[in-house]
């Protein structure tokens, strides 16, 4: 089994680690992020703030603390950390993603996918790019982007794409 593990960065300027591991007909290409440790402190922070404003009994403070709370802890519980890419030739693509408390599957038949390509996208106000596979469904196509997720920059879509054609 051949592995590869490479540091890149996502578009926002976030390390990524990059792992590939394939042998004969296999390929498994894994994307994930660490989680800052700013994100706990910030957390902890409003937490603490909010039992002070529980004493200090203002109803519109702790109101607001609350809301700013339940934000923060939606942002954290939400942040993709692992983005997965499986693929089976001759059976078919698994692409996974997960998070603090959930994972996501979703399984796509060898034979649907019709094509595999790098897609230019506006997303925010800007031009970034993502591998996609074009699959048939009955009478349509439809487009499928992977690492939706942690959108990795162009030089490591691009090592994933080659990985895609050459298997």
């Amino acid at each position: 089994m051949d592995e590869n593990n490479s540091n890149f960065s996502n578009i926002n300027g976030q390390n990524l680690t990059f792992d590939i591991k394939k042998s004969n007909g296999y390929l498994r290409i894994s994307i994930s992020k660490n989680i800052p440790f700013m994100y706990y402190i910030s957390a902890f922070l409003v937490l603490l703030i909010n039992l002070l404003l529980l004493i200090c009994s203002n109803t519109v403070s702790i109101s607001l603390g609350l809301i700013i709370l339940l934000y923060l802890t939606y942002s954290i519980i939400n942040l993709v950390t692992t983005e997965e890419l499986q693929v089976i030739k001759g059976f078919g693509y698994q692409i996974g993603q997960r998070s603090f408390i959930k994972e996501n599957k979703t399984f796509i038949p060898y034979e649907k996918v019709q094509e595999t390509f790098i897609n230019e996208v506006i997303h925010k106000n800007r031009i970034i790019f993502l591998v996609s596979l074009l699959i048939k469904q009955e009478n349509e196509m439809e487009i499928v982007p992977i690492f939706t997720g942690l959108i990795p920059r162009l030089n490591c879509l691009t090592i994933i794409y080659n990985e895609l054609k050459i298997l």
